[in-house]
């Protein structure tokens, strides 16, 4: 039996999905369908928006500021998790198989589904299927985090609706928090740099005031 050379397996498989997702279809199972074709290259699009660096892979600090902004995650840690529990190659990084396997986990049919995922699927389902954009209009995902974000904040102090204000409260705390934790890295990084024109005790003195505060503002309640 002659074997596959490697794009021949993906348009094999890629036609075998397809095949498969009809027959659901078909037979009224469509809550079975990870993704359909046309979402599977919004996916992609979405993914490249968030891979600036075109490496094909995104990390942590990729990953933060969309799930953050959204209020899909609480903080740096919560989306550390979530990229440790796919990153099978312990890159530390996440391809774009990866990447679909986050927003398969909160399927409500998976297993493993928590409410964090749960939240992420449940963005990323109503994104591809036009929910945010009833007017068929062609999103830049960047524009639209940013937009979502500043709409969340002026709920917070804004909005009428209690559960408007409670939701915009929180991202706008859950962002102050990933500003200061930023700045703390940063300021820490810079800090190290500048290691050899410090003598010891004074540098791990530096550190310290540096992580006071950033714990002062990172651990304030964000609820």
């Amino acid at each position: 039996m002659e074997s596959l050379d490697g794009d021949e397996f993906e348009e094999n498989e890629a036609i075998w999905k397809w095949k498969m997702n009809q027959w659901l279809k078909k037979r009224g199972k469509s809550e079975y369908i990870d993704f359909d074709i046309e979402e599977l290259k919004k996916l992609r699009y979405y993914f490249d928006c968030i891979d600036e660096k075109n490496q094909d892979a995104i990390g942590v600090s990729e990953l933060e500021d969309p799930l953050i902004a959204l209020g899909l995650v609480d903080n740096r840690d919560e989306v550390q998790k979530i990229v440790n529990d796919v990153d099978d190659d312990n890159t530390g990084m996440i391809e774009f198989n990866e990447f679909l396997e986050i927003i398969k986990i909160g399927n409500s049919n998976a297993k493993d589904a928590s409410d964090k995922t749960v939240k992420i699927y449940n963005f990323f389902k109503s994104l591809t299927t036009g929910k945010f954009n009833p007017e068929g209009k062609e999103l830049i995902f960047k524009l639209f985090i940013s937009k979502y974000r500043r709409e969340q904040i002026l709920n917070s102090m804004m909005s009428k609706n209690p559960n408007e204000k409670k939701i915009g409260t929180k991202i706008l705390n859950n962002y102050r928090n990933q500003l200061a934790y930023n700045k703390g890295r940063e300021q820490i990084q810079n800090l190290g740099q500048d290691k050899g024109h410090l003598d010891g005790s004074r540098f791990q003195f530096i550190i310290m005031l540096a992580m006071m505060k950033y714990f002062k503002y990172f651990h304030r309640d964000s609820s």
